[in-house]
């Protein structure tokens, strides 16, 4: 949905965004998180007793954003709005681990490593994306 190389570049080398997700009681809850992007979707890691973990079991409508001053071009930002899902395949878990792990190698310590038992994957599908002075 996104797969243009300045967005794709422009998101590879950020390494924070907030993500919005929508509690039980309808009140939005934002907070930011390390993320990996492909072509199609945005990845993260998250501890799995989470208010974002739970708001996303309730309510799958997620929006994320990553923006930064762009200097003089003024400023930079990706919003996404789509659908949070939990990962559940063993194959996209390890798959998108690694991703997280090749971005950040913090999560190869055994301090921040990601475990399947402790720790949840998330996949945002975009169905909008919102950009300024990124192309």
């Amino acid at each position: 949905m996104y797969s243009s190389p300045s967005l794709q570049n422009y998101l590879g080398g950020q390494r924070l965004g907030r993500l919005a997700t929508i509690t039980n009681d309808g009140l939005p809850h934002i907070v930011a998180v390390a993320f990996v992007n492909n072509e199609t979707n945005l990845y993260f890691s998250t501890f799995t007793e989470t208010k974002k973990v739970r708001n996303i079991r309730g309510n799958r409508n997620v929006a994320f954003i990553v923006d930064d001053s762009g200097g003089s071009a003024g400023w930079r930002y990706v919003t996404v709005e789509g659908y949070g899902y939990i990962i559940t395949e063993q194959e996209e878990f390890d798959r998108v681990r690694d991703m997280l792990c090749d971005k950040y190698p913090v999560y190869l310590s055994d301090e921040w490593a990601i475990k399947g038992e402790s720790h949840t994957l998330i996949r945002i599908e975009p169905k909008k994306v919102l950009t300024a002075n990124i192309e």
